[in-house]
């Protein structure tokens, strides 16, 4: 598929390159989107819990509210009847769904921007990549640091 003329020194070189490549975009790649679920979910005032592969958060006030007037109405609600809190109930329905939506596409938006990042960075930096540390990050480096 690709035809790279290398020795086989250098094979070996460009191949744990790429592979570490690899996993550390992976890595960084999830974190990234977790942290996008993170944020949004602490911006909404949820309590989020950060782990390796997902975030977790906790109930608000409005979660139990809904969830006792299920437990309060739930013959109503199954049948499709009127109840006192109905118009309530459905207010919380939509601002519950609004927020989830919120939460779960901030992942997704995250992970978009660090995609395009990284891309931006390959076709501007493709022969030295490295030089990208230096690019983004020159204003916080020590004047003498190298």
């Amino acid at each position: 598929m690709f035809n790279i003329n290398l020795k086989e020194g250098e094979r070996k070189y460009f191949f744990f390159k790429n592979a570490f490549m690899f996993v550390a975009s992976f890595i960084i790649g999830v974190m990234t989107h977790e942290y996008g679920h993170y944020v949004m979910a602490k911006f909404l005032g949820y309590n989020p819990k950060f782990h390796f592969s997902y975030v977790s958060y906790d109930t608000t006030e409005f979660h139990k509210e809904f969830e006792n007037i299920y437990e309060q109405y739930k013959d109503e609600i199954i049948e499709g009847a009127d109840f006192p809190l109905k118009e309530r109930r459905i207010e919380l329905m939509r601002k519950l769904n609004k927020e989830r939506f919120l939460i779960v596409s901030s992942g997704v938006f995250t992970t978009a921007m660090i995609g395009t990042l990284g891309f931006l960075v390959v076709l501007f930096f493709k022969s030295k990549p490295y030089t990208v540390i230096f690019f983004l990050f020159k204003p916080f480096l020590a004047k003498n640091a190298f």
